[in-house]
């Protein structure tokens, strides 16, 4: 299968340390897929309900927002001018909702943490929360710690029981083109006191046999399509966050599947893939299954 991305690469840059460490990882992850790179800026524009709209203030609001973004690329190319291999567009709107237009075609849309802090950051969640729960693809969140060469593992969370065929994909495409083995872990979920005591030895351990022939089959048809990708399973019982987290350093990349929700009912319910965009020491990408931008909503890009 062919590790090209033809629908290329957006990455979020708003002149923070954080958008130019993803700048720098979305550069890699594109030189490896052969994807082209968007960089995308948004800017929210000046309003006030009480008052006359402010004369210029757009013009000064996408003015600012573009140096800041040329600050980042400038820096991360190492020269005084704009690298010739980067896209630059400036977008009005708040930058999670731009971001989660473009994750509608782009085959990675890529974002920094970023944002506020204490109750509002549990409430209104930072830009990089918001877009790996709202996104219509593939979203990869970069911490700071993260390492922006190759990643020296790509580990990935599967549910045997779900459909995790987009989620595979991703993972042995970014392992072939990266040259380095997946790691499959499946989790199967703790259980209370009351409930280890119910659950006899005998049962347990053809639970966890099961759980390994289901991690077997899938290795199996993914290898089929992969062939030059070394792999292993690992089959943990524990809380799924804390055992992939436990799993992971920051030379990894750590791939997992989403289910679609609100990012403050996802803060609440303990979202897995929430969890670990907050706290993971490598880039995690959460694959969101794909939906297509309707006719009457497609994105306004706007030149700088």
């Amino acid at each position: 299968m062919d590790s090209t991305w033809t629908h290329g690469v957006v990455v979020g840059v708003d002149g923070s340390s954080d958008s130019r460490r993803a700048l720098q990882w979305a550069l890699g992850v594109a030189a490896r897929h052969d994807a082209e790179v968007t960089a995308v800026c948004a800017y929210e524009t000046p309003y006030a309900p009480s008052a006359p709209p402010v004369t210029g203030g757009n013009d000064d609001a996408r003015a600012e927002s573009r140096d800041a973004a040329l600050r980042v690329l400038q820096q991360v190319a190492g020269v005084e001018e704009m690298r010739p291999d980067v896209e630059l567009r400036l977008e009005p709107g708040s930058p999670a909702h731009v971001l989660v237009q473009h994750s509608r075609t782009a085959d990675l849309v890529v974002v920094g943490h970023s944002g506020v802090s204490g109750f509002e950051r549990f409430v209104l969640g930072s830009v990089s929360a918001a877009t790996g729960a709202m996104a219509r693809g593939p979203v990869a969140v970069v911490p700071p710690r993260a390492r922006t060469g190759a990643p020296a593992r790509v580990v990935v969370g599967v549910d045997p029981d779900g459909d995790p065929g987009a989620v595979l994909d991703l993972a042995f495409s970014e392992a072939r083109a990266a040259g380095c083995m997946v790691q499959l872990v499946h989790v199967i979920a703790a259980r209370t006191q009351d409930e280890a005591v119910a659950e006899t030895r005998h049962y347990a351990r053809l639970r966890r046999e099961l759980a390994y022939d289901q991690m077997g089959d899938l290795l199996e048809r993914w290898s089929e399509k992969y062939t030059d990708v070394d792999r292993a399973v690992a089959v943990r019982r524990g809380r799924p966050a804390e055992v992939l987290l436990d799993a992971v350093t920051p030379a990894d990349v750590l791939v997992v599947g989403s289910r679609r929700h609100p990012v403050p009912a996802g803060r609440a319910l303990g979202s897995v893939p929430d969890a670990l965009i907050r706290t993971a020491p490598c880039p995690v990408v959460v694959v969101h299954p794909r939906t297509p931008l309707p006719r009457t909503d497609r994105v306004t890009e706007e030149e700088p």
